[in-house]
């Protein structure tokens, strides 16, 4: 049964990486490893950071948002390149980081967010993340 969008949606565009996949272990000067995301992954959440500031999103995640209370219900709907296998939790991580930096919630913390993830679609030609309230 295909999955009903609200009128009211977010567009993402582009695929979502994992922020897990080729993390980068450093070591501290006391030796103790520190873990950090790979490349990739801090230069994806550097353009959705780009994408989010786009004040036509703005708009809409405000319209959505309005007089709702937390958590926020979020709706993530992903059209993947591929049928390739991921774990939501991880391709997630970047975009709820960058629309928590840019001001569209407070925090990605369970108390201001809880995620609801569609089963997603294959869309080689659009990859994207629908959003909704």
């Amino acid at each position: 049964m295909p999955i009903e969008i609200p009128r009211q949606h977010l567009v993402i565009p582009g695929e979502l990486y994992s922020s897990k996949n080729s993390q980068q272990i450093y070591r501290t000067a006391n030796g103790k490893p520190f873990i950090t995301k790979s490349k990739k992954a801090k230069e994806h959440e550097k353009t959705l950071g780009w994408v989010l500031k786009d004040n036509n999103r703005r708009r809409q995640w405000a319209a959505m948002t309005e007089d709702k209370e937390f958590p926020l219900k979020v709706h993530a709907l992903v059209y993947r390149r591929t049928h390739g296998i991921f774990d939501y939790g991880n391709i997630f991580q970047n975009l709820w980081d960058a629309m928590k930096r840019g001001g569209y919630f407070i925090d990605d913390s369970a108390r201001f967010l809880e995620p609801v993830y569609e089963p997603y679609i294959k869309d080689k030609n659009n990859p994207r993340v629908v959003l909704w309230v």
